[in-house]
């Protein structure tokens, strides 16, 4: 269930983690972004989460927030607590142990902000290390290039949690 779309805070996804975790009883995975969030909200969603029985998270950095002309002159929030995604993990492991299973996103086919492949493997290795449990990558294209992509995570990273293909 999607969280910070475009950096707008969402205000209905705790209810409807709520709904459909405890309500209907579906497993559900609440997308958590730190970009522009303060620790009080962070920790508002997560005990939300915890209280409605998910114990999925997947850990993002999210988008920077839109300014357009309804907010000029609003500066976006800098709590420089939670700049990147495995801040954000080492956060939520710090406050809830292991009882939160923590996704982490994956590029296989490359980050618009990022050109260096190495350099996204890198960071994806630190979010890994920093608790993360499973990695679910963007979409893409190319499977010959994602099966490579896996091989290089388990031979050369050493990284063993599940990988889950956006398709």
């Amino acid at each position: 269930i999607i969280w910070n779309a475009g950096g707008k805070v969402s205000k209905l996804t705790n209810q409807i983690v709520n709904v459909t975790q405890s309500i209907l009883g579906l497993e559900t995975c609440m997308h958590l972004t730190c970009t522009n969030m303060s620790i009080d909200l962070i920790d508002s969603a997560l005990l939300n989460a915890y209280n409605s029985g998910c114990q999925n998270i997947l850990a993002l950095r999210g988008d920077p927030p839109i300014i357009d002309s309804s907010n000029v002159g609003v500066s976006p929030l800098d709590n420089g607590q939670f700049k990147y995604a495995k801040d954000l993990i080492k956060y939520i492991k710090s406050k809830y142990g292991n009882y939160f299973c923590i996704g982490v996103a994956g590029y296989p086919e490359g980050h618009p902000e990022e050109n260096d492949p190495s350099v996204l493997l890198s960071y994806l290795k630190q979010k890994i290390d920093a608790g993360g449990d499973f990695i679910i990558t963007q979409m893409f294209y190319d499977v010959d290039n994602f099966l490579n992509w896996c091989k290089i995570l388990k031979t050369d990273l050493k990284i063993n949690v599940p990988i889950i293909p956006g398709i």
